[in-house]
């Protein structure tokens, strides 16, 4: 009985100090199995590193957009004709477009910085049917318009 204890005793020693001898390192650890529950706060408040400073501020973006159409121009058969939608006082036109028929082609439409507005011009193809034409300008304050 007492080689029986004796035994057990070893044993159990033996088993005690083979898994205080084993240590995890990084071969033993596959990748993506850490997650940060697995950490200490320690060791993530050590990760986290410092806080920079702080940046200029960027450019003010676009706040809002009002959209303008025009009073409808009606073209002639085979005739040219334009329409053009303003801002309002403090804003520029930032996109635009129209409503129009299939039997006008637009000829061109752009904006300009001075009007505050945007233009668009057509030609009438039909030669007997009138062509209504509208001008849409999308436009917004605290716009730099610059040209390339």
């Amino acid at each position: 009985m007492k080689g029986v204890a004796i035994g057990l005793v070893v044993a159990l020693v033996i088993a005690g100090s083979a898994t205080a001898a084993f240590v995890v390192t990084s071969k033993n650890i596959k990748n993506g199995t850490i997650q940060l529950v697995d950490i200490s706060s320690k060791a993530r408040k050590a990760l986290r590193g410092q806080r920079g400073l702080r940046g200029p501020q960027g450019p003010q973006g676009v706040q809002a957009i009002t959209e303008v159409r025009s009073a409808q121009t009606i073209i002639p058969p085979g005739q040219t004709g334009e329409a053009v939608a303003t801002c309002p006082a403090d804003q520029l036109p930032i996109s635009g477009g129209f409503i129009g028929v299939q039997w006008a082609t637009v000829l061109g439409s752009a904006f300009s910085s001075p009007l505050r507005a945007w233009t668009v011009a057509a030609l009438n193809t039909s030669s007997t049917t009138t062509a209504p034409l509208t001008a849409i300008a999308y436009c917004s304050p605290h716009v730099t318009i610059s040209h390339s």
